[in-house]
């Protein structure tokens, strides 16, 4: 297929392939640059977990999540651990609200990797810590019981709610109390809930966040069930919401979010639900420039007295010039499987929970808090049609409209 376009390029003009071939080789060196730098990004489609410098910061934590899993419950047999108990403290209102969704149908989320992403969110914390939080894990699938979690003894262990979906008048899918139903068709089935990813995500994020909601924790966070929690997690993360509503207070600008890992500096991100959209965006923007050009230089060799030779002539160069603009998905697509364009690597190792603004659109959903107040809106937001859209993007321009700024802590506390 490249041969055949190579061919009909050349047949055309061999400036344009000459120009077509330039930018191919520019793309590929891309790749291969993606290849090197990205591999120890985790947001990244090269990312390596069996990488030196991701076994380097996940093993020491993963072992410590192990232990606190083993200490919780046997995986095997159900049986519940022997010891102390665990002291009644009893914080309420929660101060922060942790949701989770579960897809069955994602290939990334699986038993194992949700299994630690709840232990990894309490083991290492003082009782008080594990107390003032409030765990809610959505099992999303239409039939709670094809949900590869559904049924495990673990579960209801290491999430404090959990939530299946129920049918509208179909009665209950489960007959004990370890599980909380809420609506499939969470709209009233006014539109009846489609099937693509996009909208089935939206949805699913919705639910945890109205569970959130509803319990009236001052925070909630929206935490992946393919991460795991650094042992500091929760002590950078209150840091880090002290600076932000103090930021907040000193001027006057209310925030929209915090995100708990940093990108590199320097570095445009993509939510890769939406490549397709910001493709279509800019190569309109790229024709536009082209024609605008075009049409400004026939202006002004038409003021010249001169409309003929240079408009002619502008035309033979502009339209090879337009034809490159089919490489601008390839590129943007490129970008987005690598995780952003950056200039400096990613910050791995947190900074005492210090924060800095963050103008640049989101790149994924891995770990965003949000305040209380704002659930509300975001639900809504959520729920309503068209799902063209992905939370990070939906977040974005919600910020955007009400000059809300965004916030990313200096430093990944979440692996």
């Amino acid at each position: 297929m490249v041969l055949l376009l190579l061919h009909i390029l050349g047949r055309i003009s061999p400036r344009l392939l000459a120009l077509h071939a330039a930018v191919a080789v520019s793309w590929v060196l891309l790749l291969l640059y993606c290849q090197r730098v990205f591999f120890d990004d985790p947001a990244s489609y090269f990312f390596d977990p069996h990488g030196p410098r991701a076994q380097q910061l996940a093993t020491a934590r993963q072992a410590e999540v192990a232990a606190h899993i083993g200490a919780v419950v046997d995986l095997h047999n159900g049986t519940l651990p022997t010891g102390r108990p665990v002291p009644f403290i009893n914080h309420w209102p929660k101060r922060v609200c942790v949701g989770i969704v579960s897809d069955s149908q994602k290939r990334k989320h699986d038993e194992a990797s949700l299994s630690r992403t709840l232990a990894s969110l309490k083991a290492g914390l003082s009782d008080d810590e594990k107390d003032s939080m409030h765990i809610v894990v959505l099992l999303s699938a239409r039939k709670a019981e094809n949900h590869f979690a559904f049924g495990k003894s673990w579960l209801p262990r290491l999430a404090d709610q959990v939530l299946v979906y129920r049918e509208h008048g179909s009665g209950t899918n489960v007959s004990d109390g370890t599980y909380h139903e809420v609506e499939y068709q969470v709209n009233g089935g006014k539109p009846p809930r489609g099937q693509s990813t996009a909208e089935r995500t939206r949805l699913d994020q919705s639910v945890v966040m109205e569970a959130c909601r509803e319990m009236q924790a001052s925070y909630m966070a929206l935490v992946e069930p393919d991460v795991v929690a650094r042992r500091e997690w929760y002590v950078a993360l209150w840091t880090a919401l002290v600076q932000i509503e103090a930021a907040a207070r000193r001027g006057g600008v209310d925030w929209a979010y915090l995100r708990l890992f940093h990108p590199a500096e320097g570095r445009w991100t993509l939510a890769r639900a939406d490549w397709v959209f910001h493709s279509v965006k800019w190569a309109v923007i790229y024709s536009l420039a082209v024609v605008g050009g075009f049409g400004l230089h026939r202006w002004g060799c038409h003021k010249k007295g001169a409309p003929g030779g240079g408009s002619k002539m502008l035309l033979q160069e502009a339209l090879p010039m337009l034809s490159l603009g089919v490489w601008i998905p390839v590129f943007i697509k490129l970008l987005v499987l690598a995780g952003g364009l950056m200039a400096f690597r990613r910050h791995y190792l947190p900074a005492a929970g210090t924060v800095r603004d963050m103008a640049q659109d989101s790149c994924c959903g891995h770990g965003v808090v949000f305040a209380h107040a704002r659930l509300h809106e975001y639900v809504g937001t959520l729920r309503r049609p068209p799902f063209d859209f992905s939370l990070p993007t939906m977040l974005d321009r919600l910020a955007e409209r009400r000059g809300a700024s965004r916030w990313t802590i200096d430093g990944s506390i979440i692996l």
